[in-house]
Parts: C-alpha cells; structure tokens; sequence
C-alpha cells in the first residue's frame, strides 16, 4: 500500500456518535433484511453444510482494549444473527468466515455462540477439504484507510474483467461476486484435498492472475492461498481507519450468486496456475522427526529452540502454509536465545527460501519485529540437554518455549504462538 495523509479529508460529525453507521447503498435497511443477506452469504460459502469458524477482528473491548471475538457455527441462521448483533454489540473492524469447512471435532460440541478472546482459532491443518478459491481484488490506497468511491469503483472493474477473462479463456464458471466493504470479492467453488499440492496449485493460480490482472490501481491479493483463510461476511460492517466523508466505513454487501454455482475444474484451476512465472515450490519433505537434518543449524543453544522452529530453520516447512507466522515464531526463539539479528536473518532467510525478493523483504521484515518485540534474554541453554533430560518451561517476553529434548524425540509438536502477528 502506499502511504498518504488523511488529515485534508473532511471528518464526518462524530459528536457523542462513537460508531457512525456504516454506509448502504439501500440506505439503512432494517435489522431482518440485513440477517437475510448475511445467511445467503453464510449459505453460499460454506456449502451450506459442515462446521465453519465466524471471527471479529479488531473488537471495542472497552477498558480491554481491542480484541478477537470468535465462535463454530453449524448452523447458517443463527451465525447471521450472532454475526449482526455483534456488529452493534463489539463493532469490529471486519466480520469474517472460513472459506473452507472445519473439523467437526475442533469445536469441541460448543456451537453457535461467540466467544470473547479464544484460545485458538481455525489453523490449516484443521481444513477438511478446499472448496472455495477467493480472488481479492484491493484497490491501492493510503495504509490503514477505507476506500473511496472511486477506488472501490476501480476494483469493481478489474473484478469484472478478471471474471469475463477466466470465463472466456479458461471456461471458468460464474463466481459468487461481493462487495467487501473496500474491494471486491471473487469467490468461485472448487473441489480439491487440503494437501500441500492442492495449496501449490491455489497459490500459483492467484499469483498468475495477479500478474495478469492488478493494475497499478488495484492489485490481486497474493497471500489468500491457505487453506484456514477467512473472508468477509457480505451484511457485516467494515470499519477500516478513521471514518470520514471520503473513506466512510461501508457495509460488505453480497452483489451476487449464482443460481447453480458450478465448480472449477482441477484442469481449469492448472492452466490458469500454469501462467504463473514462479518457480514451483513443492517441498521434498520427508519425515518430520529427522533428526539430521532438524539440527543441521547447528549452535551450541539448539537445544532452547522449539522443535517446530528448528524444523523450520532446516527447511523442513519452508513451503507451507502459515509460511510467514513460523519466520515470526523462529525469529523469536533465536532471539530468546541469544543470537544477534544478523546470524538470526541468515538462519531464517536458509530455512524459508523465499522465492521472491518481496517475500524476502517480508521475512527479514518478521525478523525485525520479532526482534523488536524481545522483552528479556532466555536463561542460558549453553549446555545441551540428555535425551532423557527435560528442560523447564520458560518464558521469553510473551513467548512459552516448553523443549523436553533434541528433535529426534518422538512428541507432539508444541509450536510457539506470539501475540501481536495474527492476520
């Protein structure tokens, strides 16, 4: 995004008005029809069955601050209540939902309610199968803002043009089409497994019609390629930045869905991915509690990595998903344990191989704010521990490393999670 100054735009009347509501189209559509249009939403994008994640983003906590609200719905009626009364109960700044349906079992049996600053949310590997590709079409604009009118208008054109060109060329069917708030939103059905192949395929295919289709107003976002990806609930408000005359805060509108919304065939989906020009990233990976080649970074305080981090570090993950959050979770166990920025760079830069220079530039980014982030140093792990010997759980800033051993020790994985790097 490029950066500009707000201040010379008119502010609207805020007054004792906290909240001013968002912008329609329609006006100010009563609270029945707002639901109806939420529910279509919910019905067309999670396939009408299975178990699916809602989750609010950038909620008023009050004297708490801001906050995630979240909650597994399996049924599309009441997650458009929940969805719209949270609207005027949190305000978030966004209202999303999995593209892809969730494991039954993550939610436990506790459905159809939100919950205040959960524990965990949706992770990729919690995905059963991909059945919806997002093209997001964002336009260019001054970081942290809402759009105006002429930038959404912007992105409605390219939208439109991608759609006819993926129809026309590559016999791609109709999509669901919305209005997010500040873009629009391309969501097209699709069948394929949650593996790594699967991802490659969804990944090179939005970089290929980002390379065809962004213009220098609008850009095709690139990054929307996992499978626990969220987009936004069409009925929801979207409350990005300051809300003014020129960038007023919109409610997220559903502009269409097809009667019969046909899938996209695997070979459709492989000939738009096959005009992507970067290089094809499937891992080689074999077993994750190799040993060799999860030490292969090799410094005396190895043994105070987390194993997930010291995987990673030997490029075990370097082409999964969640890519850039385990750069982040590296870079801060090799912070916690001592190593200067520069060493924990390179590290970092050998596991994650990036493929471009921006995604370069991204995870030497991450670096920085995880070393930026440091609050302490970690207790010394100069000396390795036994196989047999555990090591104490410690802390490092906001950080929990719980290390019981060298990699080769068979455990589940206890990846460290950091606050503050969430999408």
């Amino acid at each position: 995004m490029t950066t500009g100054n707000l201040d010379s735009e008119p502010q609207a009347g805020w007054g004792a008005e906290r909240w001013p509501p968002p912008v329609d189209d329609r006006g100010q559509p009563d609270h029945g029809v707002i639901v109806d249009e939420a529910e279509e939403a919910v019905l067309a994008i999670t396939c009408i069955t299975g178990v699916f994640e809602l989750r609010l983003l950038g909620c008023d906590g009050g004297p708490r601050g801001l906050m995630t609200v979240s909650g597994f719905f399996d049924d599309a009626r009441l997650a458009a209540v929940e969805a719209i009364d949270a609207d005027d109960v949190w305000h978030p700044a966004g209202t999303y939902i999995t593209l892809n349906p969730v494991d039954p079992s993550l939610a436990a049996g506790d459905l159809n309610h939100f919950v205040e600053q959960p524990k965990g949310t949706t992770t990729d590997e919690d995905i059963i199968r991909r059945h919806r590709l997002l093209l997001d079409f964002d336009p260019r604009r001054p970081s942290g803002a809402s759009s105006t009118d002429d930038e959404l208008a912007a992105a409605g054109a390219v939208a439109d043009i991608t759609q006819l060109w993926l129809g026309s060329d590559f016999g791609w069917p109709d999509p669901i089409q919305g209005m997010s708030g500040n873009g629009v939103h391309l969501v097209y059905a699709i069948d394929l497994p949650n593996d790594e192949e699967s991802h490659e395929v969804v990944r090179r295919t939005l970089s290929a019609v980002a390379e065809h289709q962004s213009t220098d107003r609008v850009d095709v976002d690139t990054t929307v390629h996992n499978a626990a990806r969220i987009t936004k609930v069409f009925g929801t408000a979207a409350r990005k930045g300051p809300f003014t005359t020129v960038r007023p805060w919109r409610r997220a509108r559903l502009l269409n869905v097809p009667s019969d919304l046909l899938l996209v065939a695997s070979e459709q989906l492989t000939a738009v991915a096959a005009l992507c020009r970067e290089p094809v990233r499937l891992c080689l990976q074999t077993d994750r509690q190799d040993a060799a080649r999860a030490t292969e970074v090799g410094t005396p305080m190895v043994s105070g990595i987390s194993r997930a981090s010291r995987e990673f570090l030997a490029g075990v993950f370097a082409n999964e998903s969640g890519w850039n959050q385990r750069v982040f979770n590296a870079a801060c166990d090799l912070a916690g344990c001592g190593y200067d920025i520069d060493r924990a760079s390179e590290l970092v830069l050998r596991g994650a191989r990036p493929w471009s220079p921006d995604e370069e530039r991204k995870a030497l980014a991450s670096v920085r704010s995880a070393f930026s982030r440091s609050r302490r140093p970690a207790r010394s792990m100069a000396t390795p521990p036994t196989r047999r010997e555990p090591v104490e759980t410690w802390r490092h800033g906001r950080i929990t490393i719980n290390e019981l051993g060298p990699a080769i020790q068979a455990r589940p994985v206890d990846e460290p999670r950091c606050e503050g790097n969430s999408q």
